[in-house]
C-alpha cells in the first residue's frame, strides 16, 4: 500500500502534515511543535519540513497569514 515510500518517510510525513495542522491553529510557536511531535531540535524540524513541504516552517507561517489576509 506505501510502497513508494518508507516506514521512516510515511512517519515523517504525517508528522508534517500534524505540523502544518497545528501551526494553521496558531496556538504554538514552532519549536513547541517540534517538542510536541518528536523531534531532537527545533533546528531538525525546521530541516525536515522544509525538505517535505519546500519551504521552512516560518515560511509557511507567512504564507497562512498572507492567505488568511485574502479571505
Amino acid at each position: 500500500l506505501y510502497s513508494e515510500c518508507s516506514f521512516v518517510e510515511y512517519i515523517t510525513k504525517e508528522k508534517v502534515h500534524a505540523a502544518k495542522q497545528m501551526m494553521a491553529q496558531g496556538e504554538y510557536k514552532v519549536y513547541e511543535i517540534a517538542e510536541k511531535l518528536g523531534f531532537e531540535s527545533s533546528f531538525y524540524f525546521s530541516k525536515v519540513f522544509k525538505k517535505v513541504e519546500g519551504l521552512s516552517p516560518r515560511q509557511y507561517l507567512q504564507h497562512l497569514s498572507r492567505k488568511g489576509d485574502h479571505v
